[in-house]
């Protein structure tokens, strides 16, 4: 009998045992419940605030983007409106340095013509220079000695 005694003894306290297990799971899972009703709105706060963030950042980048779009076309009509201009100037150097060169090239053919005639002269003068002293050399001897005085004098003087 003791041992049916023990028997029920033993299974009673396997029943209370068991019991409180499942009031302490019970209690458990009503703390946890209260828990996450309780973080819930804390959580809800949380999320909003990432959303409202995350949409403030694509705003915020839809923004740049659209400046970023506005001064890439207000560049490109700069551009667009200084090319006429460029242009313009450009042609006009290239005009102005045309005109240079054809006056340049007109004054080198000048001076070339001129050192020509000076050369024909020069060389006419010295051709008539040597005929007059072979005609006339006691002339030719006055006139560089008088010539040879007036400038001894006019180099003494300085």
């Amino acid at each position: 009998m003791e041992s049916t005694s023990n028997l029920l003894v033993a299974r009673n306290e396997d029943l209370n045992s068991s019991s409180r297990t499942d009031q302490a799971a019970a209690s458990a899972h009503a703390a946890v419940d209260r828990l996450g009703e309780a973080a819930r709105p804390l959580v809800d706060r949380a999320a909003g605030g990432a959303h409202h963030a995350v949409d403030g950042v694509a705003n915020a980048a839809r923004s740049v983007q659209d400046r970023t779009t506005v001064a890439h076309e207000k560049i490109d009509a700069a551009g667009a409106a200084a090319l006429p201009v460029v242009d313009r100037l450009l042609t006009g150097a290239h005009q102005a340095v045309d005109r240079l060169s054809g006056i340049a090239a007109a004054a080198a053919d000048t001076v070339s013509e001129k050192s020509i005639q000076i050369k024909d002269v020069h060389a006419k003068l010295m051709a008539n220079g040597r005929d007059q002293v072979r005609e006339k050399p006691a002339v030719a001897i006055g006139i560089a000695v008088v010539a040879g005085f007036i400038l001894g004098r006019l180099l003494r003087s300085r």
